[in-house]
């Protein structure tokens, strides 16, 4: 069973019985004996290990939030918190902060454990160069909000902003609401029409003029 092992368990473990120091006079020279065997055991899985190229690490994961001057968000500290349960004790949340998407492969390679990540304004849109695929929803609407890293090492973006929407939305709309005024065009502006034209109510885009 030692190849199911935990191998940070199990490289904590060697480093335990390897620090300890017993007494030969404690009990007697057959329980030392006894741990030093112990010892030896654990150094020779240890090596094993190494030579067989497993890698002792942590499975530790990394997510976070892709953006600019977003240290008004609530996502580090939402997920900090769902992160404190012991089923999540292996993975943080960490904004990063960039002042231009070109710092994107920076945040990547500087990340190897990133494990996903979500990307807010102004860069849903400035993002999708930097991906290698699309989800069909995300491609329709023109924006990702949502990084996810596959298996095959692939950054693939998604869009829920458009299903957030629509389900915060539909408790409240009555028979007369038939049109609706987006405020901007960005790319949460994008998310929006998609779900109202879900909904089947008309719209309209409202931007300001660059100062």
């Amino acid at each position: 069973t030692i190849f199911n092992t935990n191998y940070t368990d199990l490289h904590k473990l060697f480093f335990a019985l390897i620090s300890q120091k017993f007494s030969k006079t404690e009990n007697s020279w057959n329980i030392y004996l006894r741990h030093e065997l112990v010892q030896i055991s654990a150094i020779r899985v240890y090596f094993f290990l190494i030579i067989n190229n497993y890698k002792l690490e942590t499975n530790h994961k990394k997510f976070g939030l892709i953006g600019k001057d977003i240290s008004y968000s609530f996502s580090k500290k939402y997920f900090t918190e769902k992160f404190s349960d012991p089923l999540f004790e292996d993975c943080e949340y960490e904004n990063f902060d960039i002042p231009s998407i070109d710092e994107f492969p920076t945040v990547l390679k500087n990340n190897p454990t990133l494990k996903g990540l979500n990307v807010t304004i102004p860069y849903k849109e400035a993002v999708i160069p930097f991906l290698d695929l699309l989800s069909d929803k995300a491609f329709k609407i023109g924006a990702v909000n949502v990084i996810r890293f596959t298996k095959k090492g692939n950054l693939k973006g998604y869009n829920s902003d458009w299903y957030g929407f629509k389900k915060s939305l539909e408790p409240l709309l009555q028979p007369h609401h038939k049109k609706a005024l987006i405020l901007g065009t960005g790319g949460a502006a994008k998310a929006v029409a998609f779900a109202l034209e879900d909904l089947d109510i008309n719209f309209a885009f409202v931007s300001r003029e660059a100062s």
